[in-house]
């Protein structure tokens, strides 16, 4: 079975792109922010 993305679904690929980015360039902050709160608890 093959499988493809509608028309709709491809109009996602832009903003999970710009989300990857983000979170790619965030990531460590991300991760200092949540070990952070965890300590703190």
């Amino acid at each position: 079975m093959e499988y493809e993305l509608t028309e709709l679904g491809r109009t996602l690929l832009t903003p999970i792109d710009a989300f990857g980015a983000w979170a790619f360039e965030h990531g460590d902050e991300v991760m200092e922010a949540q070990e952070r709160y965890t300590r703190e608890r």
